[in-house]
């Protein structure tokens, strides 16, 4: 089959998705795979476009993270091209991506989530807030923890205004003491799940998430089994709600007891250190194994990829 992993991007994570897309296009010519590979920047989107009109491939390895890569707007070029693509669709990636409106779905369908409010920028620097502290302040669409800081007190929350880059609003989140745990499901299958343990920071930062010796990661998570059933029933419950479908992530709090969902990550990186690269070998996969049955999942999820009447004029 023809691969084109599409790698990179403008978002904040594109080193990440460069670190993704070597990792997945050594796995595609280990499987005997045509490779294309493309760097996507701000000022090559059309010639993307063109060249998947031209090289026709059988199937798009999505490694793109964050803005544009994540949040519905890539699989929506890479729909109206007609070409099958892994990873979630363009309304799943979308909800996912956006806070605010997965935690509004988590809660209307009883799934546990800290308690959070969104407050326009402007308030906050004008008056503040009563939000109880510690509370966590994030971007209300970005990955990787990026943005994400840690209030403790009000110099806390003006050093973060005053770094302030991520829109209009912000999402004040309860910050719930326990323990950091991720679970990855690539559809039926929950691969497994992972303890993080801080070695230096008191949440997982974006720097953590990539340096070995700032993050222990304990797979699988030393939980009793009905912990772990309930973590994946969580899991498999936002999944399911979101529409999500390939490999996705769930970022969860264990307080001892009770599982408080953070967010489902619709591109998990697929990077050496990354959870869900751990996560596969707890099945006894290779990432060969990972990369053939995402491309499988494409495929079969291919049919319901309506025809494009753009595209159909060039075909």
């Amino acid at each position: 089959m023809k691969i084109c992993v599409i790698k990179g991007g403008f978002s904040s994570e594109r080193e990440v998705s460069l670190s993704s897309g070597k990792a997945i296009e050594q796995s595609v010519k280990n499987l005997g795979h045509e490779l294309i590979s493309f760097d996507l920047t701000k000022d090559n989107i059309l010639q993307m476009i063109l060249m998947l009109h031209s090289q026709k491939p059988d199937c798009i390895f999505n490694a793109l993270h964050g803005t544009f890569g994540e949040d519905g707007t890539i699989q929506g070029i890479f729909e109206s091209c007609n070409i099958p693509y892994t990873h979630s669709n363009v309304l799943s990636s979308a909800l996912a991506f956006d806070k605010v409106k997965s935690k509004y779905l988590f809660e209307r369908f009883g799934i546990k989530t800290p308690e959070w409010i969104l407050v326009p920028i402007n308030i906050l620097k004008i008056q503040g807030t009563n939000f109880p502290k510690p509370f966590f302040m994030k971007p209300i669409a970005q990955g990787s923890t990026i943005g994400v800081t840690l209030i403790e007190t009000d110099d806390d929350l003006n050093n973060a205004l005053k770094n302030w880059d991520f829109g209009k609003n912000a999402l004040l989140e309860r910050c719930i003491h326990g323990r950091e745990m991720t679970v990855s499901i690539l559809d039926d299958d929950i691969l497994g799940t992972c303890e993080l343990v801080q070695m230096r920071d008191k949440f997982s930062t974006y720097e953590a998430k990539y340096t070995e010796e700032l993050e222990q990661r304990l797979v699988p998570a030393p939980i009793t089994p009905e912990q772990e059933k309930a973590i994946k029933d969580i899991t498999r419950k936002a999944y399911d709600l979101l529409e999500c479908s390939g490999l996705a992530r769930s970022d969860i709090i264990f307080d001892g007891k009770d599982f408080y969902l953070l967010e489902m990550n619709t591109q998990p990186g697929l990077t050496p250190t990354s959870f869900a690269t751990i996560k596969v070998k707890q099945r006894g996969w290779t990432m060969d194994d990972l990369v053939q049955k995402m491309i499988d999942n494409a495929l079969k999820n291919a049919a319901t990829i309506a025809p494009s009447p753009v595209m159909a004029k060039f075909s």
